[in-house]
């Protein structure tokens, strides 16, 4: 008689089995909340099942054909979870570069207030869902969505990383797509444990580092307290013990108050989508060659880090391995 090691079981599995015995202790841990999404699994039959999102329970298709996503970054959860939105609102100088195809144009519904939803133009398409950003700016907006078609409100986590993947999860078991949101998770931590790995050799030469902002108005701040502190920390980075932050949740700086950036030894740099900066005449001019990190090369142009969805995460990662490999 033969016996089966473990190794043997092991063999046998297949991804998904992994995937579940793997993620099993963090799943019930990120999920305590997600669990309420949906109240319990829909007969096969049902066209329709009961989930509880940011406003409370609220009924929606069990597997919607036609959705409308209120932002980028619901269009981005929604896109890793393998379904495409109809239509999104899509403000000016926001990209989705980051995972949509250049060729093939997202739908437009933003409304003339530059970020919500155009009911009527949402509503010409025949969605039978609206997924919205649940959170208390949105209250009044996902109500309105609510009256009008079925609406879902995804709490969206914005500053650990913890709570982006409860959250993900939450609105793939609304929507029917937990293998998908158990498979994008597991992606993005493969993708962390590899880039940790990387960079663990260069720690010493990246040191403290940190995130300034520009923006087509001049504007420049360190970001604090963002999701990407978080994806620094995932990846072993730590970061300078910046000053407070404002009410705008950044360290507000000037080009006469840039010596506060010399706390950090790697910068790196984003902006907005519609801004255009000739990276090498700003690094090059005197005011910021007196900064540290610029002028041991170290300050690093990242573009646009708007937003907190995975696939976001996902870029925040690939970029700091690009830029400091």
């Amino acid at each position: 008689m033969s016996m089966t090691t473990l190794a043997d079981e092991l063999n046998g599995l297949n991804r998904r089995d992994l995937l579940a015995a793997g993620l099993a202790v963090s799943i019930a841990t990120l999920a305590g909340c997600a669990g309420s999404a949906a109240d319990s699994a829909p007969s096969p039959s049902a066209t329709a099942h009961t989930v509880t999102d940011f406003l409370g329970e609220t009924t929606i298709p069990v597997q919607s054909q036609r959705v409308v996503a209120d932002s980028v970054s619901i269009y981005a959860h929604l896109f890793a979870l393998g379904i495409t939105p109809v239509a999104a609102a899509l403000p000016g100088g926001i990209s989705t570069s980051y995972f949509a195809p250049k060729n093939d144009p997202i739908r437009n519904v933003v409304a003339d207030d530059g970020w919500t939803i155009d009911l009527e133009k949402a509503l010409a398409l025949d969605p039978d869902l609206v997924v919205a950003v649940g959170a208390d700016y949105n209250t009044d907006n996902c109500q309105r969505y609510r009256a009008a078609v079925s609406t879902y409100c995804f709490e969206e986590g914005y500053r650990d990383i913890d709570e982006v993947k409860r959250n993900f999860l939450a609105l793939g078991a609304a929507l029917g797509r937990s293998d998908q949101a158990l498979d994008a998770i597991a992606d993005y931590d493969a993708k962390v444990a590899d880039a940790k790995e990387r960079l663990a050799p260069k720690l010493g030469e990246i040191g403290q580092v940190g995130v300034v902002r520009f923006d087509s108005g001049g504007f420049i701040g360190i970001r604090r307290d963002d999701i990407h502190n978080a994806v620094f920390y995932s990846l072993g980075l730590s970061e300078p013990e910046w000053p407070p932050a404002g009410e705008s949740g950044y360290v507000e700086l000037s080009l006469e108050s840039l010596e506060v950036l010399n706390g950090a030894q790697t910068l790196f740099v984003t902006t907005d989508d519609d801004v255009d900066i000739d990276e090498t005449k700003v690094f090059s001019s005197k005011i910021w060659r007196q900064v540290k990190p610029v002028a041991a090369e170290r300050a690093f142009f990242v573009g646009a880090w708007n937003g907190s969805d995975l696939l976001q995460l996902n870029r925040m990662v690939d970029d700091v391995v690009a830029a400091v490999s």
